[in-house]
């Protein structure tokens, strides 16, 4: 017996050391490709849009595909994902046609030595290169400067002006007659080299402002003249449902287990006394709370007026400006500034014309292609220094100087 433990410890020693010894950067990984499977009421598209749609991913993975990182994926798992995105109707939100967004996500997973000896992939990190289609929010996402989805609500008051998000402009690092290159990393390749987004005007900017306080100052309304007011009479329901329900819950203990039902009938008892004395103080403390509101109603109506004064102070060619942006005090409610103003930012929004109408919905408009590299996007200039998993950014970098963009470029048509 004591031999064959010998052997067993031996035996698991060598296999640790052998793995130790292994060089993990010379492992052949896997390569997988997830399809999304085909859903056309989810997507909210016809067949002949997905199988269309379709088509272009799969080519764009074809000549993924045609990488010998991909054939040969060395101390790397290589994981290729795609999807096409559900078909929103823009126009019934934002007033603009936006065709059906899809995109391919290339995950790289290095090989690491765990703890216990054995060799596995390091999965909650990951390095990508992300291919969206007709995607433009991928590029702006991280300059969302105000997001007005809240304001949806209040379309009916606003019938002949609809919202849109603001963002920071981002930067354009490398300009052709190809592409657009952001500071963000991301390259954008689209139909006429089309400008993604345009300047938003002072007016529209704190026009939409307003609009933000307008829906702050009508939900402290509601609560003011309709919700506390009917406070008494909720909350008179809401007992009679619970008693209701108690006494549902009782009935059928007691055909099971009277002794337990009691019990149950205590606890409730005990604990609705809690809650009726709770219930009791907050009908109490609503006048307080009535003050409250009143004070955040005449504050937001201040704040809607002074900007009114201040929208309406704008010349006709001020109005048309673009908007500049400062977190600094600018003596301007706004905290709109001049360009020049220190530290300001200018303000675009999505351009309404960037897609073509004419066009059909699933043809490719714009790619937009990016990689995170452990938080860095730019593939020319990645700083391995303080990087444990090296590896799988190295891997990712060499698949991106390896793929034929030209031709993966050419799906935009």
């Amino acid at each position: 017996m004591k031999l064959i433990t010998a052997a067993i410890i031996l035996f698991i020693f060598s296999l640790c050391s052998v793995q130790a010894q292994t060089d993990l950067s010379k492992i052949k990984g896997k390569v997988s490709i997830n399809k999304q499977p085909e859903d056309l009421e989810y997507l909210n598209i016809s067949k002949s849009d997905f199988n269309k749609i379709s088509k272009v991913i799969e080519n764009i993975v074809d000549i993924i595909k045609e990488s010998s990182i991909i054939k040969v994926p060395l101390g790397v798992d290589i994981e290729i994902s795609t999807q096409i995105l559900p078909y929103q109707t823009a126009e019934k939100i934002r007033g603009v046609y936006e065709p059906i967004p899809a995109n391919v996500l290339i995950s790289l997973y290095q090989y690491v030595l765990l703890e216990d000896g054995t060799i596995s992939t390091a999965l909650n990190a990951g390095t990508t290169i992300s291919i969206n289609i007709n995607w433009i929010q991928q590029l702006l996402s991280d300059y969302l400067m105000l997001s007005t989805s809240n304001l949806k609500s209040l379309e009916s008051q606003f019938p002949d002006d609809k919202v849109d998000d603001f963002y920071f402009e981002p930067k354009i690092i490398e300009k052709n007659e190809n592409y657009n290159k952001f500071e963000n990393g991301i390259i954008a390749v689209s139909l006429n080299n089309k400008p993604i987004y345009v300047p938003l005007t002072q007016e529209e900017y704190i026009k939409t402002i307003i609009k933000t306080h307008q829906l702050d100052l009508a939900e402290l309304k509601i609560v003011l003249y309709q919700d506390i007011p009917n406070l008494p009479t909720k909350t008179k329901q809401e007992s009679l449902e619970r008693q209701k329900s108690f006494t549902e819950s009782y009935k059928e203990l007691a055909k099971v287990d009277p002794k337990q039902a009691e019990l149950f009938k205590i606890e409730y008892e005990k604990a609705n006394i809690e809650i009726e004395a709770s219930i009791e103080q907050n009908l109490k403390d609503t006048t307080a709370y009535k003050e409250e509101l009143l004070t955040g109603i005449k504050n937001r109506q201040n704040i809607i007026d002074s900007l009114n004064i201040e929208l309406n102070s704008l010349s006709n060619e001020q109005k048309k400006q673009q908007a500049f942006y400062s977190n600094d005090v600018t003596g301007r409610l706004s905290m709109l500034t001049e360009p020049n103003y220190p530290g300001t930012r200018a303000l675009v929004k999505i351009n309404p014309n960037f897609y073509d109408k004419a066009l059909p919905k699933s043809d490719v408009q714009v790619m937009l292609i990016g990689c995170n590299m452990h938080g860095q996007y730019d593939v020319n200039n990645y700083d391995s220094s303080g990087d444990e998993l090296k590896l799988e950014a190295e891997r990712l970098i060499e698949l991106y100087k390896q793929l034929n963009w030209a031709k993966i470029y050419s799906a935009v048509k």
